[in-house]
């Protein structure tokens, strides 16, 4: 191997090990206790033994089941375990770590939480147009009402379209660590128009949240809201599950 290429690959290598570095929540067992939260992917554990000790790990998910265990035989002076991998279920993982040592256990839990979540995509529930566009359709007699803002199958925030005469006005309520970067909302008062709505030949009302669109003579429109948002995914709920048969219902109301 000439040199040029030995030393690219030892720089590579370098930098995958301090990108893995920088995933691992090193816990100290001689001080830790309770619960320990994380974003981190890994945990290692550290303790310093008092002379010659036997020494084991065993990790329990939330259900009890063992995902690690290992036999560290006998140790003695500073003890590091190796990276030991927090997988992620749902929103969170949480896990008991035990180190024992020459039969005493050490215990505390690690709770896996999720990064925040920045400049993702996010639009209202209701009518799905196509395989990427989801509409909220909008009776324009109504008043007002309400569809959720969801990004990454969890909801953001909430959305209230109040009407009045044939207009429509989009206000955005976010989720307590959810963050609105920017919206424009689209909205269309017929099914053509709706097809294409957002796109370069799209003529539709369109405008910035809390501004008030005016679609004169429609009884009911298609609304898209798309969004950009920052969130932390960690408490947030599940996207609610849409009323598809009152959408449905007024998709075909629209001309």
């Amino acid at each position: 191997m000439t040199r040029k290429p030995f030393l690219l690959l030892l720089v590579l290598l370098l930098l995958c090990g301090t990108a893995l570095a920088a995933d691992v929540e090193i816990v100290d067992m001689d001080s830790a206790s309770g619960t320990v939260s994380t974003t981190c992917g890994y945990v290692r554990l550290t303790c310093t033994l008092a002379g010659e000790q036997s020494v084991s790990v065993t990790v329990w998910d939330a259900e009890g089941r063992v995902t690690y265990q290992r036999d560290h035989g006998t140790r003695s002076g500073a003890f590091r375990s190796e990276d030991i991998p927090l997988k992620k279920r749902g929103s969170e993982g949480s896990y008991r770590v035990a180190l024992t040592v020459d039969g005493s256990d050490r215990t505390l839990t690690v709770r896996r939480l999720l990064s925040r979540v920045t400049h993702a995509d996010a639009s209202t529930t209701g009518h799905r147009i196509g395989k990427s566009v989801t509409v909220t359709m909008v009776d324009l007699s109504a008043g007002s009402c309400q569809a959720a803002l969801v990004s990454g199958g969890l909801k953001v925030g909430t959305v209230t379209f109040q009407t009045r005469g044939g207009s429509l006005t989009a206000r955005v309520s976010m989720e307590d660590g959810a963050t609105l970067e920017s919206a424009t909302v689209y909205a269309a008062a017929d099914r053509s128009e709706a097809s294409r709505l957002g796109g370069k030949h799209s003529s539709c009302a369109s405008g910035a949240v809390g501004e008030t669109l005016t679609l004169d003579g429609a009884e009911v429109c298609a609304v898209w809201l798309r969004a950009t948002v920052s969130f932390d995914p960690n408490g947030l709920e599940a996207a609610p599950s849409e009323d598809s048969d009152t959408q449905d219902a007024l998709w075909q109301r629209l001309p």
